[in-house]
């Protein structure tokens, strides 16, 4: 009997996997499933996930499921699925993939300042090669960057890099060719946002950092974020 149970519970754990991977909905009827526990949260560089309902990752036996390809898009991947061979197949990204600081060819100077930094902490994760927005007096910088339309997509995280204890709010606007392709923002301190931007075709590109709230005028009330993300 323990046999038996064994290989029915690697057959539903085979179903729930493969469902996972192709992005099939999930309905199974069997004791098995009384095992299961969903509710499991991921974080990429501090990022939290957000899963589709049928995707959710989940435990069984102590073990953690997790979707490859909800996971794979997270992090930069390409993936496909074999179904000749039941084979889940990830290509990276990153031999062809250029930082995307790399591409930087101006922004605001002074002491609100716009420049690529060789490496910046974003919530406890160490990123080489960042662009970083230091904010002072005037709450609005920008910086820009030389895409030549040879790219396709920028793929990173977006966050604050300071130390300081101000909480600030901050609106960015990212630009391309006068066009605005993406906004968002932060409106606490402790956070960062994944950024995943559609950028084929375009020549110029302007991010543009505007601080909404906090103290602001004096020099000790700086506030510094930074972009670290590659671009394909």
């Amino acid at each position: 009997m323990k046999t038996r149970m064994k290989e029915v519970r690697a057959f539903v754990i085979g179903v729930v996997v493969t469902l996972l991977l192709t992005g099939s909905t999930l309905v199974i009827a069997s004791p098995v499933v009384r095992e299961l526990i969903f509710g499991v949260s991921v974080r990429i560089d501090g990022q939290l996930l957000e899963f589709e309902y049928d995707m959710r990752p989940f435990i069984i036996e102590g073990r953690t499921f997790l979707p490859v390809r909800a996971i794979a898009d997270a992090v930069g991947l390409e993936v496909d699925f074999d179904h000749a061979t039941n084979t889940a197949i990830l290509t990276t990204l990153v031999s062809t993939a250029t930082r995307f600081a790399e591409t930087f060819i101006s922004g605001t100077t002074g002491s609100h300042r716009a420049q690529v930094t060789a490496s910046a902490n974003i919530l406890g994760i160490t990123h080489a090669n960042v662009v970083e927005y230091s904010v002072a007096a005037q709450p609005e910088i920008y910086s820009q960057h030389y895409l030549a339309g040879n790219y396709n997509r920028i793929v990173g995280v977006f966050g604050r890099i300071d130390s300081g204890g101000t909480p600030r709010d901050v609106a960015v606007t990212i630009e391309g060719d006068g066009v605005v392709l993406y906004t968002f923002s932060l409106s606490q301190q402790g956070t960062t946002h994944t950024l995943d931007i559609d950028v084929s075709g375009v020549q110029l590109l302007t991010v543009g950092i505007n601080v909404t709230s906090g103290p602001g005028g004096a020099a000790n009330d700086r506030t510094s974020w930074a972009i670290s993300a590659n671009i394909y």
